[in-house]
């Protein structure tokens, strides 16, 4: 870990980690019910290969093929001509997918509030605590993850599923998915917890924020 790397420096330094999640606020959303509309499934994330945009057309390819009613909402900047070209393509042959691209500030809220999970099949080698992670949890939105950096500690069981890297992620995506949707109170609870989780995690962290703001106004 970065603390144990940091520490080979200097034994007597003292190290506190803090999250992400400390900066965001949570949704005003406190209740979830039944959506009668068809699922919404999102990606935000820069659109590349790298990044899983791939894996998230195969999920909502399978979903639609076998007969489940979802609709898919994408947002990110896309600056690889490959990406791009494959982005195009599969827009073009999947109606139910809508991409907005690069979004900030109120568009990503808006974004956020309409979806009701969130795929990250991120492959990025150097994923650490994924920001976007935060921002969903923050709006009671579940999250179907790859397992990379501190993406297990971030996701727990009740509230979104961790996939192992060494794991198939567009099968494991579209049974959970399928449960869901045919589970329609399971996936109210797991909303509930996520947030519930997010403000934990939020609390937790302004407590070490504090902490930190403290040591650093009576350092001598």
């Amino acid at each position: 870990t970065m603390r144990k790397k940091l520490l080979q420096y200097n034994k007597n330094i003292q190290i506190e980690i803090l999250s992400n999640a400390v900066f965001l606020k949570s949704s005003n959303v406190h209740e979830f019910n039944n959506n009668e509309n068809d699922m919404t499934i999102g990606f935000l994330s820069n659109i590349s290969f790298e990044k899983g945009i791939k894996e998230y057309f195969e999920v909502l390819k399978k979903l639609i093929k076998d007969g489940y009613s979802v609709n898919g909402l994408i947002a990110g900047s896309n600056t690889n001509i490959k990406s791009k070209k494959y982005l195009d393509s599969n827009l073009e042959e999947l109606k139910e997918i809508c991409y907005l691209g690069k979004i900030v500030a109120k568009e990503k809220e808006d974004f956020l509030n309409k979806i009701d999970l969130l795929l990250l099949p991120t492959k990025y080698k150097n994923e650490a605590e994924p920001l976007v992670i935060h921002e969903a949890m923050s709006h009671g939105i579940v999250v179907i993850a790859w397992n990379r950096g501190c993406i297990s500690n971030m996701i727990s069981q009740n509230t979104g599923l961790v996939i192992e890297k060494d794991k198939q992620y567009v099968n494991s995506a579209v049974n959970q998915i399928i449960f869901w949707i045919e589970n329609p109170k399971k996936l109210i609870i797991a909303k509930e917890l996520s947030l519930k989780q997010f403000i934990h995690k939020k609390s937790e962290n302004l407590a070490v924020l504090n902490k930190i703001i403290s040591n650093i106004a009576n350092y001598q």
